[in-house]
């Protein structure tokens, strides 16, 4: 039985159920938020917690003018707050120089508090505080697995800046002539405050336990080679 099943007076919008469904929106924000800020992320606790928050108070405002006036559509306020959030979104997901992608569960945390947000306005609390636990268990615990999946994999990437663009062709010449097995090469963006032209990212696999270490220092000594890292 749902909460609002049992206790009909949470459907309703009073002073009450205003201050339960605002208090919980930024519990549940603010417990997202938490493990965010914990890891340094652009997004954090105080972002989240207004996210959840208005979200939220776009749907009691619904409620209250379907309850008012009775001739708006319950369920548009909610469309727009929906994809309306992808701006916020949008503005945690970096793209650094080297192709290397950060800040996507950030913003797909923005977004799914946006979505509790408006089940607590509506009085869907069952599923909010349901969304809440597994949002979190998402993003702290299933981290945890994620980083131990990512040992095991069986290619390595780099990010290889060169001096010149004619040098990629002499670079892997030197590189098919070691034991590395290299299965894809992706022209990049090279890093123009070191003046670098040319910039690849070289995808090797792993199927023999090839070191990572001994990979990148055979990179780094191929021909026209002036920058190289390892990337995620």
């Amino acid at each position: 039985m749902l909460l609002t099943e049992k206790f009909g007076f949470l459907m309703h919008l009073t002073w009450i159920t205003v201050l339960i469904r605002v208090a919980l929106a930024t519990l549940c924000g603010g417990s997202v938020g938490i493990e965010r800020a914990y890891r340094g992320r652009p997004a954090g606790f105080r972002t989240h917690i207004l996210v959840c928050l208005g979200a939220s108070l776009t749907m009691m405002t619904n409620q209250f003018i379907f309850d008012t006036i009775g001739s708006t559509d319950p369920a548009r306020f909610g469309a727009q707050v929906i994809s309306g959030i992808g701006f916020l979104g949008a503005g945690t997901i970096l793209v650094r120089k080297n192709n290397r992608v950060s800040g996507l569960t950030t913003a797909a945390g923005l977004w799914a508090s946006a979505c509790m947000g408006l089940a607590i306005g509506i009085g869907f609390y069952e599923g909010a505080l349901l969304a809440c636990a597994v949002i979190l268990f998402t993003e702290h615990i299933l981290l945890k697995a994620d980083v131990k999946q990512k040992k095991f994999k069986k290619t390595v990437s780099f990010y290889v800046e060169l001096s010149d663009v004619g040098q990629i062709g002499a670079m892997l010449n030197a590189i098919y002539k070691t034991n590395l097995s290299l299965k894809r090469v992706e022209r990049s963006i090279a890093d123009p405050a070191r003046g670098n032209p040319a910039a690849v990212i070289l995808e090797f696999s792993q199927d023999s336990g090839e070191d990572p270490v001994q990979m990148l220092v055979a990179v780094c000594q191929s021909p026209g080679v002036l920058f190289a890292e390892e990337i995620s």
